[in-house]
């Protein structure tokens, strides 16, 4: 997959359920990382447009992804501290930009050192998946577990039983990076020691009937600026074409 008219480094790439917007944010180790898109010209070709309007702030701006409604996900430090302790935000995307951006309630445990990261919003915006991560110090959180939690009107829920459903996910000290198929069926994580990616076909949610929504690469990268074990799925290869600057896909 190639963006044209970006040369940069573009990370943890989402493609929206109708397949025409990419998202993807610069690298973790800037001062500042930022979130942008580019718009669909075929299949493998994205022109890049600039940085999402309504959602970038000081520190980290990462992790996009979308459902099929146009309610659009992120992760950011913006304002990670007391009394929510939250780093999962929500807003409406139309033509470039996010409105309304808020936290997304009912996710935080309002707890130090409890980070959440690594969203992922099923298509039809009911499931959303994420990381809870446990920090003492230092910039690698001691544990790493994939959450579930459904959504109830202008909320979400955790639910009671996902950690049994999550059982066979969660196998490691460090579980992160939730991609869940737009079938409902297929669950992709990496597994940090394994640096690879793993997959379960059990049914941990209700069938959809949405198009594949995202891209991926198998690269992964570490971070000093948030936590390491957030999806790194790196299109940072650069090229010079006729038409200018590219970046593509590994």
């Amino acid at each position: 997959m190639t963006i044209v008219g970006y040369s940069q480094d573009a990370m943890e790439p989402f493609i929206s359920p109708d397949g025409n917007y990419l998202f993807f944010n610069d690298s973790n180790s800037a001062p500042n990382t930022n979130l942008y898109y580019a718009t669909r010209v075929d299949d493998v070709t994205f022109q890049f447009q600039g940085e999402i309007g309504g959602v970038n702030a000081t520190g980290l701006n990462a992790v996009a992804s979308m459902d099929s409604s146009d309610t659009f996900y992120f992760v950011s430090t913006r304002n990670y501290g007391p009394p929510a302790f939250a780093t999962i935000y929500w807003g409406t995307f139309s033509n470039g930009s996010v409105s309304n951006v808020a936290l997304v309630p009912g996710i935080s445990k309002e707890k130090a050192g409890d980070i959440n990261f690594d969203q992922c919003i099923s298509p039809d915006g009911s499931t959303l998946y994420f990381v809870d991560g446990v920090f003492n110090g230092g910039s690698v959180p001691q544990r790493a577990s994939i959450v579930i939690a459904h959504r109830d009107g202008d909320h979400f829920v955790r639910l009671k039983n996902s950690a049994e459903i999550m059982r066979k996910i969660n196998t490691h000290a460090l579980n992160y990076a939730p991609d869940i198929s737009a079938s409902g069926r297929e669950f992709f994580s990496p597994g940090l020691t394994e640096h690879c990616l793993q997959s379960t076909r059990q049914p941990v949610q209700k069938p959809r009937s949405h198009s594949e929504n995202r891209s991926r690469s198998k690269r992964l990268q570490d971070s000093r600026k948030r936590p390491p074990c957030r999806r790194t799925r790196s299109l940072s290869t650069t090229t010079k074409t006729s038409a200018g600057r590219s970046s593509s896909i590994e």
